[in-house]
C-alpha cells in the first residue's frame, strides 16, 4: 500500500510540474496556446477605476477624466506582473492615468509618479510591479506610444520616460511646431538660447528663392564684444549698420566697416602685384556714360536673361553708369556675370576713383601748361603796350 501511495505522489508531482499545452501537445513553456487569446475588453465614457478583472479599456469621454489603476489588496493573491492597457480615444481631451493613493508609477523615474497624461488617441500599456504594499511604486509603464495629433508642448522621445516614439535617436515624428529650451514655440523649430556647432557649416537649402535666414546679433569668435548687425526692410537688397561702440571688424578679410559707418578697404601694397600707373585718364572719363536711372529693387527670378520682379517690387530713382557700357570702357570695374542667362553685371564704383584721379591730374597738368603759355602771352602784349 506504501509502494502505491508513494507513486501516486510522484506521478501527481510531476504533473503539477509539468507544461501545460492547449491546442497541442507539445508545450514550450508553462502554458502554451496554439491559437488566439481573448481578454476582458471594456469602453468608458467617464471617470474609472480598474479593477482586477480587467484588462484592456478604452475612454472615449466628452471631457478631460481619470482611470485609477486596480489597488493592492493584502488579503488578495498577489498579481505581479499583471498587464493592463488603456487607450484614450477622445481626440480633443486628456486622460489621466492615477495609481491608487500611496502607490505610484514608475514613467519618468525610479522614484514613480502619481499620475501619468495621455493625450488625445494615445495608449499606455503597464505593468504590476512585485512591490505588494499601499506606497511605493507598485506600477511600471511598458510602452507609451504617441499618436495624437501635432501640440506643441510635446516633449522629444527619451529613454525610460512615459513619452514613448517610433523610432530610436529622438527621431520627431510630429508635424507641429518643436520648442528646444521653451514650451511655446512660435516658428517650426524654435530655440531659447546658444547654438554651437563645431563641425560642418549651417546650410539652407533653397531651391525656390523663398528662404529667410534672419538675426538680431551675430557675435564672432570666443572672448569679442564685436556684433554684426544686418537688418533689411522692403524688397530685396542688404542694409548694414555699424554699433555705437567697439572697434573695426572683417569683411570676409578684404576690408572693415568702423565704427562711424566708414568703409575700409585692403590696400596694402605688398598685397599687391603687377602695379601699373593708370594712364589716359581723360580719355576713360570721356568715354563714361553717367545716367540717371530708376533701379528696381525687388528681383524674383531670372530665365534666359529675362529678370521677373517680385510683387513687392518699386523703384528708387539713382544715379550711375551701365555696367554693359562701362566694360567697354574701365573692365576692372565691372562684375562681370560667368552666365548672362542666369546672373546679373555689377559694378565696382570705388574702382572707377582712381581713373577719375588720374583724369583731374592729367586735367591739372594741362591746365598748369596753358597757365604757363597764357603767362607768356600776357609777357609778350605787355611788352608791346609799353612801347
Amino acid at each position: 500500500m506504501k509502494k502505491k501511495l508513494l507513486f501516486l505522489g510522484i506521478l501527481v508531482s510531476n504533473f503539477l510540474l509539468s507544461q501545460v499545452g492547449i491546442a497541442t501537445d507539445i508545450p514550450g513553456s508553462t502554458l502554451t496556446v496554439a491559437g488566439s487569446v481573448a481578454a476582458p475588453y471594456k469602453k468608458v465614457t467617464t471617470a474609472y477605476t480598474m479593477t482586477i478583472g480587467d484588462y484592456f479599456v478604452s475612454s472615449n469621454a466628452s471631457a478631460a477624466t481619470t482611470i485609477t489603476l486596480p489597488a493592492f489588496n493584502s488579503t488578495t493573491p498577489a498579481f505581479d506582473g499583471r498587464i493592463y492597457e488603456i487607450k484614450n480615444n477622445s481626440t480633443v481631451f486628456t486622460l489621466t492615468i492615477a495609481a491608487p493613493a500611496g502607490e505610484l508609477i514608475n514613467s519618468i523615474n525610479a522614484t514613480g509618479v502619481a499620475t501619468i497624461t495621455l493625450q488625445p488617441t494615445e495608449s499606455v500599456e503597464l505593468i504590476k510591479t512585485n512591490v505588494n504594499a499601499i506606497s511605493g511604486v507598485t506600477w511600471e509603464v511598458k510602452g507609451h506610444k504617441i499618436t495624437q495629433s501635432p501640440i506643441a508642448t510635446e516633449p522629444w522621445y527619451n529613454s525610460n520616460t512615459s513619452t514613448g516614439a517610433t523610432s530610436v535617436n529622438q527621431t520627431i515624428y510630429h508635424s507641429g511646431r518643436v520648442g528646444v529650451g521653451t514650451n511655446v514655440p512660435e516658428t517650426i523649430f524654435d530655440v531659447n538660447g546658444a547654438i554651437r556647432y563645431t563641425t560642418s557649416n549651417i546650410s539652407i537649402p533653397n531651391t525656390t528663392n523663398s528662404g529667410i535666414l534672419s538675426w538680431n546679433s551675430v557675435k564672432l569668435g570666443f572672448g569679442e564684444s564685436e556684433f554684426i548687425n544686418y537688418r533689411g526692410t522692403g524688397g530685396g537688397g542688404f542694409r548694414f549698420y555699424t554699433l555705437t561702440s567697439g572697434t573695426p571688424g572683417d569683411v570676409n578679410g578684404v576690408a572693415l566697416i568702423d565704427i562711424l559707418g566708414a568703409y575700409h578697404q585692403n590696400s596694402d601694397m605688398r598685397l599687391k602685384n603687377n602695379i601699373v600707373d593708370v594712364n589716359n585718364g581723360i580719355d576713360k572719363v570721356m568715354a563714361m556714360r553717367p545716367v540717371t536711372y530708376d533701379m528696381h529693387t525687388d528681383r524674383k527670378s531670372m530665365d534666359n536673361g529675362k529678370i521677373t520682379f517680385g510683387e513687392n517690387d518699386k523703384t528708387v530713382h539713382s544715379i550711375g553708369f551701365l555696367a554693359q557700357e562701362l566694360v567697354k570702357v574701365l573692365p576692372e570695374a565691372v562684375g562681370v556675370p560667368k552666365d548672362e542667362s542666369k546672373e546679373i553685371y555689377s559694378v565696382n564704383y570705388s574702382a572707377v576713383i582712381p581713373v577719375l584721379t588720374k583724369a583731374i591730374q592729367e586735367q591739372q597738368s594741362e591746365i598748369e601748361i596753358l597757365k604757363s603759355e597764357i603767362k607768356k602771352l600776357n609777357a609778350i602784349v605787355n611788352s608791346h603796350i609799353d612801347k
